[in-house]
């Protein structure tokens, strides 16, 4: 009995073992054992292959692939590049034309893509050609005129000096109506109107205020007959100490009460001082001048006039610490009264904020000359002008 059962073991033992052998795996396989050749039907199966397979044989299967199974995606031939196909949808390599996975010989002419459908061609017509309007060709801005040189400048202010200086030489009397204003202090201007009378040799002026500001107002300045005094009749608002209409004391030109009423002193009115102080900046301070030019002011209409700027320094004239500009008018009107004479003079200080006007001295109605006498200069006549 035990001798039956290890036969048995021993017998099945030895077919184990060779079984084992037969799959050429484990330690008791065979290592010099040459490679199986390939199995009879994968040989028929490549005798079968068509005519038209390329003269490049098909590279070795990747490792691991199981012979005789058919690769799903038909490999790469060599020399081929793997870029992306052309975005028609066909690939070319060496003269065939792959569509997915169909191999199609390479024809001739190469088939384009499908189109979308165009619409049907309409005939053009000619278009319409409007004419175009002419524009004139731009033309280059107009240089400013070019100042006049330095040498005409000065000849023309010494002219105006000239005119001046022999009209006001050619005249004995002068009456005109005198439009002045006056910043006195920090005091407002106010405007005065005034009848202007005065003699030129010997010395002699009457005003007399015919305006709103000061009416009544009378003022005499004979020196040759009358002493250096200033005579004069108060005006309506000039002096709480004396009535309008009164005989006012007669004081010095040089005395403080009678400065408060002007800039100026009476010695300096009319225009023979402003025809001598223009003549002497002309001479002395031409660089202080300007021409500008002819003119023209409402206060004279249509009369013709030219135009001087003098430049004032700060600190030069009473009151004009800040400096200003000065603008002399000349009657530019050969046939006229006043020809030749600064007929308006204003002062403006340009150095304040806003500019303030110190000075505005306006002649119009000039008669010149006016045919006065040594009664228009009599102290006699103070008070008897009606108001």
């Amino acid at each position: 009995m035990v001798r039956g059962s290890f036969l048995v073991l021993l017998a099945v033992l030895a077919v184990g073992c060779n079984s084992y052998r037969s799959r050429a795996q484990g330690p008791f396989a065979d290592k010099g054992r040459k490679a199986l050749p390939p199995p009879p039907q994968l040989a028929s199966e490549r005798a079968k292959a068509p005519l038209n397979i390329p003269a490049n044989p098909l590279p070795p299967p990747p490792p691991g692939a199981a012979i005789g199974e058919a690769s799903p995606v038909p490999p790469r031939p060599p020399g081929v590049e793997s870029a992306e196909a052309p975005r028609t949808g066909k690939v070319i390599i060496a003269g065939e034309t792959r569509l997915g996975d169909f191999v199609v010989p390479k024809t001739s002419q190469d088939v384009a893509p499908p189109q979308p459908p165009r619409p049907p061609a309409v005939p053009e017509e000619p278009l319409a050609v409007r004419p175009q309007p002419v524009r004139p060709a731009p033309q280059p801005a107009a240089p400013p005129p070019a100042a006049p040189p330095a040498a005409a400048v000065a000849a023309t202010l010494t002219k105006l000096a000239q005119t001046a200086t022999q009209r006001w030489a050619g005249i004995d009397t002068f009456e005109a109506k005198l439009t002045r204003r006056e910043a006195i202090g920090r005091n407002p201007a106010q405007t005065e109107e005034v009848q202007f009378q005065m003699r030129r040799e010997p010395y002699a002026v009457y005003l007399r205020n015919t305006g709103e500001v000061g009416r009544g107002r009378e003022v005499l300045y004979n020196p040759s007959k009358h002493d250096d005094k200033v005579h004069a009749i108060v005006g309506e608002g000039d002096s709480r100490l004396y009535k309008a209409g009164n005989k006012a004391p007669s004081l010095s030109p040089d005395s403080p009460l009678v400065k408060a009423k002007s800039r100026r002193s009476i010695r300096e009115a009319g225009p023979g001082t402003a025809v001598a102080l223009f003549t002497k900046l002309v001479s002395s301070s031409p660089a202080d001048l300007k021409y500008v030019g002819p003119a023209k002011r409402p206060e004279f209409g249509e009369l013709p006039l030219e135009l001087v700027e003098q430049t004032v320094r700060a600190g030069a004239e009473p009151d004009a610490d800040r400096g200003g500009v000065r603008s002399w008018y000349f009657d530019a009107k050969a046939d006229s009264p006043s020809f030749g004479l600064p007929i308006l003079m204003t002062f403006v200080e340009t150095g304040s904020n806003p500019p303030r006007e110190l000075e505005y001295y306006c002649y119009t109605q000039v008669k010149a000359p006016a045919g006065l006498t040594d009664a228009d200069f009599d102290v006699a006549r103070l008070g008897r002008a009606k108001r």
